[in-house]
C-alpha cells in the first residue's frame, strides 16, 4: 500500500507541475512521500489535512519532514488563510517537524542532529525559515523565538500551476522544496 501511495503521489505531483520552471519540476517529480493514515481513517474517509512525511538520505544522514497537508479548497492562501508577517506552523494541526540524523547545513548554517519545529514567517517578497527546539507543539501558538536554532531569509517563487495540497519534496540537489498553491520555496541542505 505504501508503494502504491508513493507512486500515486509521485504521479499526481508530476502532473500538477507541468507549467512550473525546470528546477521545481525536478523537485516535485523526485519527491518521496509516505502517508501516515491509519486504517480507521481510511475507512471513514480522508482527513482534511492528512499527516504526510517526506524522507531523503543525503550521504550518511537522513532528513525527515513530518507535516499535516492542508488543501487550498478555493480559499485565498497567502496573506489571508496564512497571514503575512506572522509565524506559521508551515502546514496544519501540529507544528511541522524536521529531523536530521546528523549535523546538517541548512541555508549555509550548521544545525545539530535532532528534531526541530519548522516554522516560517511568510512575507510578500521574502520569508523567514525558522528551526525551533520545541518540536512538540500544536500550531505555532506557543512559539518562543528564544528556542530558535536557525532563522534565515528565503525567497519564494510563484508559478502558474496551482498545487491543491501542501507538499514537501526533495530535488536532485537534495534541497527541500515547500510547494502549495502557486508558491514554491527552496531550502538548501547539505
Amino acid at each position: 500500500m505504501k508503494k502504491s501511495m508513493k507512486l500515486f503521489a509521485l504521479i499526481a505531483m508530476s502532473a500538477s507541475t507541468l507549467s512550473t520552471n525546470a528546477q521545481n519540476k525536478k523537485a516535485l517529480a523526485s519527491v518521496e512521500m509516505t502517508s501516515n493514515y491509519t486504517k480507521a481513517e481510511n475507512q471513514e474517509g480522508k482527513k482534511k489535512s492528512p499527516e504526510m512525511e517526506a524522507t531523503r538520505k543525503i550521504g550518511e544522514k537522513t532528513v525527515i519532514v513530518k507535516y499535516s497537508a492542508p488543501s487550498v479548497r478555493e480559499r485565498e492562501i497567502w496573506g489571508e488563510l496564512v497571514p503575512y508577517d506572522k509565524v506559521w506552523r508551515t502546514g496544519a494541526n501540529n507544528a511541522t517537524t524536521i529531523t536530521f540524523s546528523n549535523t546538517t547545513m541548512v541555508e549555509g548554517k550548521e544545525v545539530a542532529a535532532g528534531t526541530y519545529a519548522l516554522f516560517t514567517i511568510p512575507g510578500e517578497k521574502s520569508w523567514k525559515l525558522i528551526l525551533n527546539t520545541d518540536a512538540k507543539q500544536w500550531g505555532a501558538y506557543d512559539y518562543d523565538a528564544k528556542k530558535d536554532v536557525l532563522n534565515v531569509e528565503v525567497i519564494p517563487v510563484m508559478v502558474e500551476k496551482t498545487l491543491e495540497q501542501l507538499n514537501f519534496a526533495f530535488d536532485d540537489e537534495n534541497n527541500l522544496i515547500l510547494a502549495w498553491e502557486k508558491l514554491r520555496l527552496t531550502v538548501k541542505l547539505k
